[in-house]
């Protein structure tokens, strides 16, 4: 292998249109970690805010669950996003009403989809 460069490893794929859509109801499907939307050049900070408190909302009910002896599945990744929204600048706490902060709501002029404030 002498004289011989190693050919560049290729630039990871970032998830992009419907991907960051599925994203949006299930960030853990669709990014491997929290640091992975932290890493996506496409997204904007409020976008990568966005998907990271819905995973942390994920992740909280993840651990709720396994508290309160349900059946437990993939360990809690809650401490990486959090981590992860910290460096973006937030502090994550449950809150009760953030599930329905989040459900998307059709437009009556038939527009886009659009969350409910």
């Amino acid at each position: 292998m002498l004289g011989r460069k190693r050919a560049p490893a290729a630039p990871p794929r970032f998830p992009d249109g419907p991907e960051l859509e599925r994203a949006l109801v299930n960030p853990a499907a669709v990014f491997v970690t929290p640091s992975a939307v932290l890493d996506h050049p496409r997204l904007r900070r409020e976008g990568k805010r966005e998907l990271l408190r819905r995973w942390a909302w994920d992740e909280y009910l993840k651990e709720v669950a396994a508290a309160e002896g349900m059946a437990e599945g993939e360990p809690s990744q809650l401490d990486a996003v959090k981590a992860a929204l910290l460096a973006l600048g937030e502090t994550w706490r449950p809150k009760p009403s953030a599930p329905m902060v989040a459900v998307p709501v059709p437009q009556a002029d038939g527009e886009d989809l659009v969350l409910a404030a």
